[in-house]
């Protein structure tokens, strides 16, 4: 059914130290372990990497996102760290900056978020249901920036943050000392942009599939949540991450008539199977893209209805705050939908089955998602 040959190791060579850590080949985003380095090389060959001190451009040398520097900052802060964490086999890469003042720091933390869809949008706001109540939960608030929304609230240790996902890369902002406004925030993200060009160029041209972690190393899934509606991957899957356009695609596998479904201002990017192996495949991912907004997405999560790890159907609500209701569609089926209580532009969650499966789809917030083009585009699939 699929590609026996797929590898997923890493592709340095840790007795030379001399070979370039490539996705795909040499015109997409690498891993440098540089010769002139040895400090690097050190730190990125290592079982679990360490922060370690770096410049802006070098570290985007090392990272599988494209990297964001503030240009504007309120008049005390100054930069006072800035770190990469390179990718190793015992994590994934990571850069974190720190800004400080008088009395006030924030740090902010950049990364891939590729082990599930970044849930809500606004992954390290969830509520941390061992300390936190529904009640005494503020529910995270959305601010627009060009075509995403950054998002306000609290951590799961209860502390202010935010977060936003721009191109790909998700930036975490925790509030260490002192007090910021939301203007102030607004602002310093609003200046940020990509610490080199090119290399934004190079890591948007290469699909997600490519970019992602389990691309390179062979270990098990997370079990975090997907969506508001209650589905997790059992923690003994593996991801296999493909192109579109290099997965041969069988009718056995779920969802597969997704590979030819058009959605306007989207593109079929990549696709992910889960399963114990490549033979057991429980469940496929369908990543569309937008041709607007690099990263903004529409994924279809889709099992077979009798599958031992099926999205359940009807589905249940998580423990997250979102508002929810059941759709009729032309075709007399249900779709139940979920989204954010503080924007209607989503995160949207819509779960709904076909004869022999369940799929829930997930809506990145963007501008133009509104609660009606999320019907118009599940009438638009069920009626192809």
């Amino acid at each position: 059914m699929f590609d026996e040959g797929y590898q997923g190791d890493q592709l340095i060579n840790p007795k030379t130290c001399n070979k370039v850590h490539l996705l795909v080949d040499s015109a997409t985003m690498p891993f440098r372990c540089k010769k002139n380095n040895p400090h690097f090389c050190e730190i990125a060959m290592s079982e679990k990497s360490n922060l370690i001190n770096s410049s802006w451009d070098e570290a985007q040398e090392y990272c599988n996102f494209i990297l964001f520097k503030p240009t504007w900052l309120p008049g005390e802060l100054v930069e006072t760290s800035n770190k990469i964490r390179p990718e190793s086999s015992k994590n994934e890469s990571s850069h974190r900056s720190e800004l400080s003042g008088v009395g006030r720091s924030i740090s902010i933390k950049q990364f891939l978020y590729d082990w599930a869809p970044p849930t809500y949008d606004h992954p390290c706001l969830w509520r941390n249901a061992e300390i936190s109540t529904l009640g005494n939960t503020p529910t995270p608030k959305a601010h627009l920036i060009g075509n995403n929304y950054l998002w306000f609230g609290l951590d799961y240790r209860r502390k202010p943050a935010a977060t936003i996902n721009m191109l790909r890369t998700q930036i975490e902002i925790t509030f260490v000392d002192g007090i910021f406004d939301d203007q102030e925030t607004l602002k310093i993200v609003e200046s940020m942009v990509p610490v080199n060009l090119r290399m934004k160029d190079r890591i948007l041209k290469t699909s997600f599939a490519e970019l992602m972690y389990h691309h390179r190393y062979k270990i098990c899934v997370s079990d975090v949540p997907t969506s508001y509606f209650k589905h997790v991957r059992d923690k003994s899957f593996r991801c296999y991450p493909y192109t579109a356009s290099s997965l041969d695609i069988k009718t056995s596998l779920p969802g597969h008539w997704l590979k030819d479904i058009a959605i306007q201002g989207y593109k079929l990017d990549s696709i992910f199977l889960f399963g114990r192996d490549l033979q057991n495949i429980q469940e496929a991912e369908y990543y569309f893209e937008s041709l607007i907004e690099p990263g903004s997405y529409i994924r279809f999560l889709v099992t077979h209805r009798d599958a031992e790890y099926s999205i359940q159907y009807p589905p249940r609500l998580d423990d997250q705050a979102c508002h929810n209701t059941i759709h009729k569609l032309e075709n007399g089926e249900s779709l139940y939908h979920a989204w954010s209580k503080t924007n209607e532009n989503g995160c949207h969650s819509l779960v709904f089955q076909t004869k022999g499966e369940v799929i829930n789809c997930i809506v990145k917030p963007a501008p133009w998602t509104t609660m009606s083009w999320a019907i118009r585009l599940f009438q638009n699939i069920l009626v192809k």
